[in-house]
């Protein structure tokens, strides 16, 4: 897993670890980077071979949310393992169920993300 980077703060040195953070308001979700670059939902609801072209293609960082839990960033060299992980509990996946200890547990869905300077992205894999 990618570790966050710390960012220079002034001459203080390095300040505080920042974590990539999903937030809600009043003008709907808002998804934060380490270094706190907002990104804006772009699409949602991608199936499964979008998610498999994003990671052979190596062209965007992934970010997961899992329920009740905060983000893990993952840098693209790291998306092919996170992806692993979790195509077996994507919602596409035939009789998908929960796991028998969380059994109100959704499947993940795969959102894109855009940021709101600049052309970069980011895959969001949510089971919220």
């Amino acid at each position: 897993m990618s570790k966050p980077t710390q960012r220079q703060r002034g001459s203080q040195g390095r300040g505080p670890s920042k974590s990539p953070r999903l937030l809600w308001g009043d003008t709907g979700p808002r998804l934060f980077d380490a270094q706190g670059r907002e990104y804006s939902l772009h699409a949602r609801d991608l199936p499964a071979k979008e998610v498999n072209r994003f990671v052979r293609r190596a062209q965007v960082p992934f970010a997961v949310k899992h329920c009740g839990a905060g983000v893990d960033w993952f840098e693209v060299p790291d998306c092919a393992a996170a992806w692993d992980r979790i195509r077996p509990d994507f919602e596409d996946v035939d009789d998908w169920r929960p796991p028998a200890d969380a059994p109100g547990a959704q499947p993940y869905r795969a959102e894109l993300w855009q940021a709101i300077t600049g052309r970069d992205q980011v895959l969001l894999l949510t089971n919220e």
